[in-house]
């Protein structure tokens, strides 16, 4: 027990220490996001397969051992709340009507007879654009200005925008607000895709043709098929199916997992012959 008389400045400053980083720790751990396990429209173009395959699976996601646990998603969830309050406030100017609908859920698909649900950032109804916030670090801000989006933010993208138009609603496009860490109103990104429902279909699709292998043979025996093998070790799958692969790639959380478990089980990575 600690006695506020008696114990000396450090000693207090590091129990208040601990205290703190334990409550924003186990808030993280707890919060909804964290605990999600069905797969959602964020994740189904997720570009590594064997990554895809376990969340299929709605196996829990292994934490990064090169990380401690993680503060951008609560900073960004933060900022998200404060956007939902400010875009929410200014619909009193479009009443009786809305032009912003935030944070609304939308069906955008299904895999294996299950829809798939995902709460949208915002929809500007007046010009019919989907809106997703990104907060990200001044790296990545430069990345996606010079290089796009990507597969994965692209595909969740046309999936939300899916989600609008099967609602009834006129979809022209889909954007990803890149919104930097530490930066200024003039230096946010705003990435505009015309809406392609195609790219939307062939992301279910992949999912869908994954979730089927799943229940056929099921998860032991899926991972050891080349289609999911590890997203670094791409250069064999090329060799043995002709697809293209990208030699710069690094571990996803799912297969470093997997690769340091089985070398330290084994002695040898479980991804080479």
């Amino acid at each position: 027990m600690i006695d506020l008389t008696k114990d000396p400045p450090m000693e207090l400053a590091a129990a208040a220490e601990h205290a703190y980083g334990r409550i924003i720790v186990d808030g993280i751990k707890n919060h909804p996001r964290s605990q999600q396990r069905m797969i959602g429209p964020s994740e189904v173009g997720v570009p590594c397969n064997r990554a895809l395959l376990y969340k299929l699976a709605q196996v829990p996601e292994p934490p990064d051992p090169d990380m401690d646990v993680r503060l951008e998603a609560p900073l960004g969830t933060a900022f998200h709340a404060q956007l939902e309050e400010w875009f929410g406030a200014d619909n009193h100017r479009f009443a009786p009507g809305e032009r912003w609908l935030v944070e609304e859920r939308v069906e955008v698909g299904s895999i294996g007879g299950q829809p798939i649900t995902g709460s949208t950032d915002l929809f500007d109804t007046s010009n019919g654009i989907v809106i997703d916030h990104k907060v990200v670090s001044p790296q990545r801000l430069k990345q996606y200005r010079a290089k796009g989006a990507g597969p994965q933010y692209t595909a969740q993208a046309m999936l939300y925008a899916r989600g609008w138009a099967m609602d009834g609603y006129a979809v022209k496009g889909s954007a990803i607000a890149f919104i930097p860490r530490g930066g200024q109103i003039r230096d946010i990104y705003f990435h505009f895709m015309e809406y392609d429902e195609h790219i939307a279909l062939t992301a279910l699709q992949r999912a869908e043709t994954y979730w089927t292998v799943l229940q056929t043979v099921g998860l032991d025996a899926a991972l050891q098929l080349p289609v999911f093998a590890a997203c670094t070790d791409q250069e064999r799958v090329s060799q043995q199916t002709g697809r293209p692969y990208n030699k710069d790639a690094k571990w996803c959380t799912w297969c470093r997992d997997d690769h340091a478990y089985e070398v330290a089980r084994t002695g040898r990575s479980p991804f080479h012959s």
